[in-house]
């Protein structure tokens, strides 16, 4: 099974309340683990804008509530702007895999710059 198809064959995550406290120093990855990372992002990386719309789509279905942040987007499941933004996001990810020991911008960006408030910094579960 290839590691697109895993993903999509995962269930919808089941809410946790686990902080998103990004931290800004060496995560504590090993080189080989970096380099695992890397390799499923390449593959991954191709499908980025199909993948991010399908995780909106999830992330709508399982918390309602988030709906209020993209108002003018059209939230039908594969819209174009569900493909964008999730490109978007998708690309994020994989510009943070370039970037591991140091995530603190994209904390920094939702708090500071998108004024996503506190109480919605939680990741709501683990692929």
């Amino acid at each position: 099974m290839s590691p697109v198809d895993y993903i999509r064959s995962r269930p919808p995550p089941r809410t946790q309340n686990k902080s998103l406290a990004l931290p800004s120093h060496n995560m504590g990855l090993s080189d080989s683990e970096k380099a695992a990372i890397s390799s499923l992002w390449e593959k991954i990386a191709p499908e980025a804008s199909k993948l991010g719309a399908e995780s909106m789509s999830r992330l709508f279905q399982n918390h309602p509530d988030a709906k209020s942040f993209f108002s003018r987007f059209d939230l039908t499941p594969g819209s174009q702007d569900l493909l964008t933004h999730g490109g978007k996001i998708f690309n994020a990810l994989g510009d943070a895999t370039k970037n591991l020991d140091s995530l603190s911008k994209y904390q920094d960006l939702h708090t500071n710059k998108l004024k996503v408030p506190g109480g919605h910094m939680k990741v709501r579960g683990i692929m």
